[in-house]
């Protein structure tokens, strides 16, 4: 009487035991091992189960069903203890020669639950048992997870000693062979019982080590990695505006040289037309001495708008460019444009407005330059002496101002491509010419909220649409 009194007692800390650390991991359940957590807990729940089924055989007389559910509780209490402690994020064992243990043990339970109960097949069902804690135990140890936390030592010796203590009870099992089950002498059960209990705490506790030394792991890191985040985005800033420095002084050495060039150019310019102008007047010049003339300045408007398009060009790359807005007349500004063309080719050129007057706030040299190579694209590119034309009009669709440019394509292939990229021109395009053109005019839209678009009729004319919001 006094040892089954003795028995109840470890019985009831044993439950005290599991009921109590299973409330400290249900606080644990914000951890990132939450699945873990919540199978261990349900471990717990069936662990207790089992335990409970034992007493009811003695207290009730219900006969042996009662202690075949107590050991499939505890059996199954081990299988889900495989999977908490053998699995890292995802619920997937990592161990195959454990997982073949778990496997092997899989259909004794079924058998258990079958055959007569008699010492046999309770040996049999410690056998299950057995395996699998030696499952849990090797995943424990091979769970790279915990590797490296002082509760994997814990926690993995539990579960050999739990085997060793089923070793131990099949044993005296087997030596007595007789009795019912899971009966035996009461000074076993009381053994069997007092070592389950401490064993079954350091167990427990091996497992909370791992829950929280791997949350705090898992805070290290993401500090270490923010602090590293943090490093690595002052080095990229720093970076950046060492570039930058550079881009902003290579545009200035740029535009100094390009203003050096272009002064002398525009004086040239100027001396050439003083002269075109003198020789029309005296028309005494030759028709070979006019076409010269009209050669060497189509050559320096042509380098003027290159340098144009490198000065922009340049401050675009290194996005050290700014509008300076103002309110203009885009008519007078694409009157402007067709006078940047070269003199003899400006009669191919038509501009027709929907109004003579129409004002927009927009950066008027940037819009010129783009017109410009508008115009420029469409002479280059289109047949000999075909017209040219240019629509301005509002867009009342779209709320802003359309600038159309349509004429003939004086080739199939000089549109293929993607032509607004940089440094890109048509598959069919031949002759000088560095492919900004068109990209600066998408620039140019884009800085405007509006954008360029090209479209080829059926009857083989082109248009382009730069398109300007208000």
């Amino acid at each position: 009487m006094f040892l089954n009194s003795q028995i109840e007692e470890w019985r009831s800390l044993y439950l005290g035991e599991l009921f109590a650390f299973s409330t400290v991991f249900a606080f644990s359940l914000r951890n990132q091992q939450r699945p873990q957590i919540l199978l261990w807990i349900g471990a717990n729940i069936l662990s207790g189960v089992g335990v409970l089924m034992s007493p009811i055989l003695l207290k009730t007389g219900l006969g042996s069903s009662p202690n075949k559910l107590g050991f499939v509780a505890s059996y199954l209490s081990l299988l889900i203890c495989y999977f908490a402690t053998g699995t890292r994020t995802s619920l997937r064992p990592i161990h195959r020669k454990s997982m073949g243990l778990v496997l092997a043990s899989t259909p004794i339970p079924v058998y258990f639950l079958i055959a007569p109960f008699g010492w046999q097949s309770v040996i049999i069902a410690y056998g299950a048992a057995i395996l699998v804690c030696l499952a849990c135990g090797i995943v424990t140890f091979k769970n790279r997870a915990w590797r490296g936390l002082w509760g994997q030592l814990l926690l993995g010796s539990g579960f050999f000693l739990s085997a060793a203590l089923l070793v131990w009870r099949g044993w005296t099992i087997f030596q007595a062979k007789a009795g019912i089950g899971f009966n035996m002498d009461p000074e076993v059960t009381l053994r069997s019982v007092q070592m389950l209990t401490p064993n079954s705490f350091f167990s427990q506790l091996g497992f909370l080590g791992l829950v929280i030394e791997r949350s705090f792991r898992a805070q290290r890191f993401g500090v270490r990695r923010a602090a590293r985040a943090y490093e690595k985005n002052q080095m990229l800033l720093e970076e950046q505006k060492a570039l930058s420095d550079l881009a902003e002084e290579r545009l200035d050495t740029l535009q100094l040289l390009i203003h050096e060039v272009r002064q002398p150019i525009n004086n040239a310019q100027a001396a050439l037309q003083s002269l075109d102008y003198e020789v029309r007047q005296a028309q005494a010049a030759s028709p070979a001495t006019q076409d010269a003339i009209a050669r060497a300045q189509a050559v320096l408007d042509a380098i003027t708008l290159a340098l144009s398009n490198a000065i922009f060009g340049v401050s675009i790359i290194g996005d050290s460019h700014s509008l300076v807005r103002q309110s203009v007349n885009v008519v007078d500004l694409a009157e402007l444009a067709i006078t940047d063309c070269p003199s003899e080719t400006r009669h191919r050129i038509h501009l027709t407005t929907g109004q003579p007057h129409m004002s927009a706030d927009v950066d008027p040299i940037l819009l010129r330059l783009s017109l410009r190579n508008l115009l420029d694209n469409a002479l280059k590119y289109s047949p000999v002496n075909s017209p040219i034309s240019i629509d301005i009009d509002y867009d009342e669709r779209r709320l802003g101002i359309s600038f159309k440019v349509r004429n003939a394509v004086r080739g199939e292939k000089l549109l293929d491509g993607n032509i607004f990229e940089r440094s890109r021109r048509g598959s069919g395009a031949k002759g000088d010419g560095s492919g900004l053109g068109l990209y600066l005019i998408r620039q140019v839209a884009q800085l405007h909220h509006g954008n360029i678009s090209c479209h080829v009729g059926q009857d083989g004319i082109v248009v382009f649409d730069l398109f300007i919001a208000l």
